[in-house]
């Protein structure tokens, strides 16, 4: 999942006054400790790595108190450079969305160390640790399974000829089509039902960053193999298995530390919940401030190569006893009715017709459902993605 440590910081605060109120549980009036509502608690978050074989992308934005109900907010305006170590060579980041800075594409030097310089309008300074520049070897396969006909397993394979590349982390992004079950072939227009004339899209495209945090260390292997690594599992009943889904496998070949970060980072925002799982930790990473030392920075930018494959699951490839129902099940998969006398309740923006019933003399009514039900792009986009199969399930 993309880092969101503003999600974390928030989560940390959160447990630590979550304990206090487990003691006093028994306490009529609530405790709220006053870091929720601490205004200085604002530090900057960097997101992203340096990318040795393409455009680096880096995301900057800043922590919000727990108490904070809005968005977190993205650090815009900055000046951000790649810098090498040896030669003294400067890559500019360019702002091409608020918070989001990108590089041209660049091939980085295996034999220096590189570091991120962000300057922000705030005339604060910061600065990554300057880290050697790591190569990820492809993938090999990612395929999947069905786990006891209750959820889809998707794994993967790699290894490195070199044996270089000891510490990895994945990541991964979502597609799926959203087919409406129900196709109107009536509108209601000017008061009158008539035979549709712009039709619903039949298919639109949704998706999302996976969340876990997929981690492997192989320096207690002879070889650096990864084999039948688990990336990520799917419910059967889940919406994504219903027509088309396709996953995208990112890999990254990373340093001790940055896996050390990654590490912690997954204690601290997944394995949370019970007595018995490991506590939150602070979040130490590889930025800090220039301007001022003592400043808490969030994030850790490493230097290495991207390497992906993306796999596609289509509904017809299950079994029978794995296709599952539509997406639409509940609400969505029945039709409701009303009758002629009741076709001007069409002008309600909150009900669609969808068909005509007809009685033993005529037309007796019509069938109806919600917008969502049938407008896909209600929940997502009818442009299909380029790397999509033209034929749909």
């Amino acid at each position: 999942m993309p880092f969101r440590p503003g999600t974390f910081l928030r989560s940390r605060k959160l447990w630590s006054g979550a304990w206090l109120l487990a003691g006093l549980a028994g306490c009529v009036e609530p405790y709220a400790p006053d870091v929720i509502n601490d205004p200085t608690t604002s530090y900057l978050v960097v997101d992203g790595f340096l990318n040795a074989r393409g455009r680096t992308r880096i995301r900057l934005s800043r922590t919000t108190v727990l108490a904070a109900d809005k968005a977190t907010p993205l650090e815009t305006g900055a000046s951000l450079t790649i810098e090498g170590q040896q030669d003294g060579a400067r890559y500019l980041l360019r702002e091409i969305a608020s918070g989001t800075y990108v590089s041209d594409s660049l091939r980085l030097d295996e034999t220096q160390q590189y570091r991120l310089q962000i300057s922000t309008q705030r005339n604060t300074a910061y600065a990554s640790a300057f880290v050697p520049v790591l190569l990820t070897p492809p993938i090999d396969s990612v395929r999947w399974r069905s786990e006891n006909d209750q959820a889809i397993n998707i794994s993967l394979d790699a290894h490195d000829e070199t044996g270089q590349a000891r510490y990895f982390r994945w990541q991964g992004t979502e597609t799926w089509e959203i087919v409406p079950t129900h196709v109107p072939i009536i509108e209601y227009v000017n008061d009158t039902i008539r035979p549709i004339r712009v039709r619903y899209p039949r298919v639109c495209w949704t998706g999302q960053q996976v969340s876990s945090i997929r981690l492997a260390d192989l320096t207690a292997l002879s070889s650096s193999v990864v084999r039948d690594q688990l990336f990520h599992s799917l419910p059967i009943l889940s919406k994504p298995l219903f027509s088309r889904y396709s996953l995208l496998v990112q890999q990254y070949a990373i340093s001790k530390e940055e896996h050390q970060y990654w590490t912690t980072l997954k204690k601290n925002t997944e394995s949370l919940g019970t007595l018995f799982d490991p506590q939150p930790v602070q979040l130490t990473g590889n930025v800090q401030s220039l301007t001022d030392p003592t400043e808490p920075v969030l994030g850790y930018v490493g230097a290495h190569s991207q390497t992906e494959k993306r796999i596609f699951i289509s509904r017809s490839e299950l079994r029978n006893s794995l296709r599952i129902a539509s997406e639409y099940d509940g609400r969505c998969a029945r039709l409701d009715t009303l009758s002629v006398y009741e076709a001007y309740l069409f002008k309600s923006p909150g009900i669609v017709p969808v068909g005509i019933i007809v009685g033993p003399f005529g037309i007796s009514g019509y069938t109806w459902s919600i917008p969502t039900c049938i407008d896909c792009r209600r929940r997502g986009t009818d442009v299909r993605p380029s790397y999509w199969p033209k034929e749909s399930f």
